[in-house]
């Protein structure tokens, strides 16, 4: 079991064609004021696919959200998450990143650090890559130490002002290889939604709303439940992958928006809001909010063929006190398709960090580990300068490329057995940034930090990767 963090609060918004972590300290939501009348809560599933009944629950005298509710969140103050390339708002930015869970049977090192059930799984003996799919489990597999049954969870934090019926959409939910979400792999896999409400000691054992469902949506979306609970209140989107093949499995990406109000009615001059008041185009105090709980996983499919193109990830959301503290992140299997990544504070500026490649094992020190080191070692170190073709020198940067074309030589891997050669594939990059004394001083009232992709030709990055992150005083 994972253990829940509880006091700071992540933002990881998918923005512009960028990811975002965002960083701020989000107090509990109020509790409710005495009771004097009776109140009510309605929470209806609406699928037709599940093999559980439609159900309507109502509840008397609701108490105030409970202390378990996460004060950890990763993806949004936004009332969608991961929507790639639909168009919440006209006018407005699409996110050109996607939600995405693989199957047990894809690879770890293909960019799922939870849902995948084993690593190791290509025929290559040589350390750099290149091989081809050998197996699921067994033969030189190895199993994934930090493979999760449960799944990811995204939370929806309802306002505490405005009225419902809130209705939860996802798109896509089906595996769809044809699909704007580009889902792909190929063994069989299942992926279900099912929706809990925040009643238990951690959110895989929160009371069942609605589902699981197995949807076969493709490239629309599907009302999933409508909740109308106590404003303030936090539910969760459990999203687990199953299957017995043995062959090599895909990802499924998808996406996730909540309506105001209005059922399931969405209108692209109005229904998308954002809770964050510095969002100047979308904030609205009635906003629910969309967020991950612990975990976030994405896949990146940014348009093709533009020369050194940039992508901007709105990573941290920090306030005032957050001043003098860290901002960490993890960024596991990052970089396919990308030359050089840089840190942006809310100015817009790049600024140095430390990074470091911890073991390939969880279980191991940085100072003892067993596995090859990638290129330009492990770390600690400090970001530089990396030079880009088209763009010329970056500063305050790391180099996600390396060496090799085609794995031709390639870039040393953690042990053999691998498909890729990307410098940080089949690894974690760990990034700390140390925040300003005077957050508000320094940076006017901005709050948003972005982690920025480079490319050095016309690429389009397709970046399967899990992110996390946290503030450490």
């Amino acid at each position: 079991m994972y253990q829940k963090r509880r006091r700071n609060t992540l933002v990881l918004v998918l923005v512009a064609g960028a990811v975002v972590v965002a960083a701020c300290t989000v107090p509990p939501p109020p509790p409710p004021p005495p009771d004097t009348t009776t109140t009510t809560s309605t929470e209806t599933s609406l699928d037709t696919t599940t093999t559980t009944s439609p159900s309507t629950t109502t509840t008397t005298a609701p108490p105030p959200p409970p202390e378990l509710a996460p004060q950890t969140l990763l993806g949004g103050a936004r009332n969608f998450l991961g929507t790639g390339n639909q168009i919440m708002r006209s006018g407005y930015y699409v996110d050109n990143y996607w939600l995405s869970v693989s199957g047990p049977c894809a690879s770890k090192e293909n960019g799922d650090r939870i849902s995948t059930i084993s690593d190791a799984n290509f025929s290559s003996t040589a350390g750099n890559g290149g091989g081809t799919w050998s197996a699921c489990v067994g033969a030189n597999t190895v199993t994934n130490p930090e493979y999760r049954p449960d799944g990811y969870f995204y939370g929806i934090r309802l306002p505490s002002e405005g009225t419902g019926p809130f209705g939860v959409q996802i798109f896509d939910p089906g595996y769809c290889t044809s699909g704007s979400t580009k889902d792909n792999g190929g063994g069989t896999f299942t992926t279900s939604f099912t929706l809990r409400r925040d009643d238990g000691p951690e959110p895989g054992d929160g009371s069942i709303v609605a589902g699981p469902i197995t949807s076969a949506t493709c490239n629309g979306w599907f009302n999933f439940a409508s909740i109308d609970g106590p404003p303030g209140s936090t539910y969760f989107v459990q999203v687990q992958t199953s299957g017995t093949s043995a062959d090599r499995d895909g990802m499924n990406s998808f996406a996730i928006r909540v309506t105001n109000g209005t059922g399931f009615t969405w209108d692209t001059a109005g229904s998308a809001c954002s809770a964050d008041p510095t969002d100047v185009v979308l904030f609205s105090a009635s906003c629910p909010v969309v967020f991950g709980y612990d975990y976030l996983g994405l896949f990146a499919n940014n348009p093709s063929g533009r020369v050194a193109a940039q992508a901007a990830f709105n990573v941290a959301m920090t306030d005032t006190s957050n001043s003098g503290e860290q901002l960490q992140i993890e960024l596991w299997d990052p970089g396919e398709g990308a030359r050089a990544l840089q840190v942006l504070d809310p100015a817009g500026f790049p600024v140095p960090f430390t990074w470091e490649a911890p073991c390939w094992s969880p279980t191991e020190s940085i100072d003892a580990c067993s596995d090859v080191p990638p290129l330009g070692g492990r770390g600690p170190a400090t970001s530089g300068t990396v030079s880009v073709a088209y763009v010329g020198t970056l500063s305050n940067a790391i180099d996600l490329w390396g060496n090799g074309t085609n794995c031709q030589p390639g870039n040393p891997q953690p042990g053999n057995f691998g498909g890729s050669c990307s410098k940080y594939n089949d690894r974690i990059v760990r990034i700390t940034v140390e925040l300003p004394g005077d957050i508000a001083a320094a940076y006017g009232g901005a709050t948003w930090w972005k982690v920025r992709y480079t490319t050095d030709g016309p690429y389009a990055p397709t970046d399967r990767t899990t992110w996390s992150a946290t503030v450490v005083p």
